[in-house]
């Protein structure tokens, strides 16, 4: 009895701790769910913004490109405006050699005006009048030289003022593409429709004028009015075609028949040939109404080929 109550009470014991194992598994399988969730979402983040930055980067490299034509065409004419300079410092060099010509002549003269003061009135006054004559040019030459320097400061501040003119036209540029892309798009979207209804306009135009022949011949029939016999033959026959064409019939266009294949239609897309009696026929379509059987008639006949016709075959 004592070996017995022992037993249960260690069978209850491991018991416990097999539910307390069980629990604490349970707990560590929901641990692991909830963490792989957060994982997947943490994924599924980490996608959208990598799908997103690529998605920048790629509209940078485009920016880029458009700034480096911009800078390329900048500095294109920043050259230009380097060699401008380049040219004024060259003159300016050239009036301050002047300048100093000038001087070093007026230095001279002063020395022989000084070593010949004795000398002359006359040719005192003449020297004097020289000396004078040479200080004017010098003070013109100053004033030259101040001009250009203006005029090369003007250029630089032009320079500086062209270098914004290109980033704004350069913008504007991009924004007026940008509205001439849309208008063409518009544009040919409305050629489209434009073509579209010309198209259905002559074909309802073309059967308004079957329809009106029918309608003045049974007229003439139900008046008792016997037309002219050329306009009774006419009406008769388009009848006839057009009711003869109609009756369980598919209808096709025919290019052209020839004693060895060509490649001469390989351009149309629904063209096809068949071989009968040694001879190669060739195709456009199959229709199941004269409307559109007509309207791509007129259609080949623009594109050049002014052979084709209609013929009916039977389904």
């Amino acid at each position: 009895k004592i070996d017995l109550k022992d037993s249960n009470e260690k069978l209850e014991s491991q018991k416990l701790e097999i539910d307390k194992l069980i629990n604490q598994n349970k707990e560590l399988i929901s641990t692991q769910n909830q963490e792989k969730t957060i994982n997947e979402e943490k994924l599924i983040n980490l996608n959208e913004k990598l799908n997103s930055l690529a998605f920048e980067n790629k509209n940078l490299q485009k920016e880029i490109e458009i700034k480096a034509d911009q800078i390329t065409k900048l500095k294109n004419n920043l050259s230009i405006l380097k060699n401008e300079k380049n040219s004024l410092n060259n003159l300016k060099d050239k009036n301050e050699d002047l300048l100093n010509n000038k001087s070093n002549e007026i230095t001279g003269l002063k020395e022989k005006l000084k070593s010949e003061k004795d000398a002359s009135i006359l040719t005192q006054k003449e020297n004097q009048k020289k000396y004078n004559q040479l200080e004017i040019q010098n003070l013109n030459l100053n004033k030259n030289n101040n001009i250009l320097s203006k005029k090369l400061n003007t250029l630089e501040l032009d320079n500086l003022r062209l270098i914004e003119e290109k980033k704004t036209i350069a913008k504007e540029n991009l924004e007026l593409n940008n509205k001439s892309n849309q208008l063409i798009a518009e544009n040919k979207t409305k050629n489209e429709k434009i073509n579209q209804l010309s198209k259905e306009l002559n074909k309802q135009k073309e059967n308004n004028r079957f329809l009106k022949d029918l309608f003045v011949y049974k007229d003439f029939e139900l008046n008792g009015v016997i037309p002219k016999q050329e306009i009774k033959e006419e009406i008769k026959e388009e009848i006839k075609e057009k009711v003869e064409l109609s009756n369980d019939s598919i209808f096709t266009l025919q290019l052209g028949v020839f004693h060895y294949p060509t490649s001469e239609f390989k351009d149309l897309k629904n063209a096809y040939n068949i071989i009968e009696s040694n001879l190669y026929k060739y195709f456009y379509g199959k229709y199941d109404n004269l409307n559109d059987v007509s309207i791509d008639l007129e259609n080949l006949k623009k594109l050049g080929y002014n052979k084709a016709f209609i013929v009916k075959k039977l389904n």
